[in-house]
C-alpha cells in the first residue's frame, strides 16, 4: 500500500541549509552521514550513477577487466566487494573495501557534486535514458514495500515526483547535468547505458 497520500515514504535526511536528500526507508542515517564525509582517494574506483542507470552491469563490467575477465564466485555478494558508499558508511569503504589490482571500488547513487573528488581517483559516470529510467525505478519502487510503502502506488503518481526530484537519491536531471559537466576530466569515464547494452565488447 501506498501512504495515506498515495506516495512512496522515503527516510528525508537533512543536508542543512535546507536541502534534504530522500532514500529509501532502511538505509542507516549513520552510514549515510559517514559516506558524506568519505574522503577519496588516489586509490579509489568509482561507479557513480543514478539509480537504474546500469549500475551493477557497470560493476561487473569493471570487475571483469580488474580481475583478468574471471567474474564473481558464486560465495561472493557483489555489495559486499563493491559497497554502496552512503549505505554502509565511509569507515567500512576505509577499512574493508575491497581493493582488486590496485584500486578500492566503490559505489555510489550521491550527486557529482556531493562526491568526493581526488584527481588520482578513477570515476565512472553512467547515463540513461530518462524514460527507461523512470518505468525502471517505478517497479523497483513498487517491488520493495518494506522500504516505500509504494505497493499499489500508480505509475502517474510516481512520474511527477519523479519529474520533480522527489524520489530517493533526488533529481536524475541535476544529476545528469552534474554528470556531464566533468565528462572530459582526465579521471573521468562517461558511458551511455544503452551503448554498453548495443555492444558488450566495449
Amino acid at each position: 500500500m501506498a501512504d495515506s497520500d498515495g506516495k512512496p515514504t522515503y527516510a528525508v535526511h537533512d543536508l542543512g541549509e535546507g536541502k534534504i536528500m530522500r532514500l529509501a526507508g532502511g538505509f542507516p542515517i549513520e552510514g549515510f552521514k559517514s559516506g558524506l564525509q568519505y574522503q577519496a582517494k588516489g586509490n579509489d574506483l568509482y561507479v557513480v550513477t543514478y539509480p537504474k542507470c546500469g549500475t551493477t552491469m557497470t560493476q561487473h563490467t569493471a570487475y571483469l577487466i580488474l580481475n583478468d575477465g574471471v567474474p564473481l564466485s558464486a560465495d561472493q555478494r557483489l555489495d559486499i566487494v563493491w559497497p554502496h558508499l552512503e549505505e554502509v558508511g565511509g569507515d567500512f569503504v576505509e577499512d574493508k573495501g575491497t581493493v582488486l589490482d590496485g584500486y578500492k571500488l566503490i559505489k555510489t547513487h550521491l550527486y557529482p557534486s556531493m562526491t568526493s573528488k581526488n584527481q588520482d581517483a578513477k570515476y565512472l559516470y553512467v547515463s540513461r535514458n530518462p524514460k527507461d529510467v523512470v518505468v525502471s525505478f517505478y517497479h523497483h519502487t513498487v517491488g520493495f514495500p518494506r522500504h516505500y510503502d509504494f505497493a499499489s502506488g500508480s505509475f502517474d503518481t510516481y512520474f511527477e515526483l519523479f519529474l520533480d526530484g522527489k524520489v530517493d537519491h533526488g533529481d536524475y536531471f541535476r544529476f545528469l547535468r552534474e554528470a556531464l559537466d566533468r565528462k572530459d576530466d582526465s579521471n573521468v569515464l562517461f558511458l551511455r547505458y544503452e551503448e554498453a547494452r548495443k555492444d558488450r565488447r566495449q
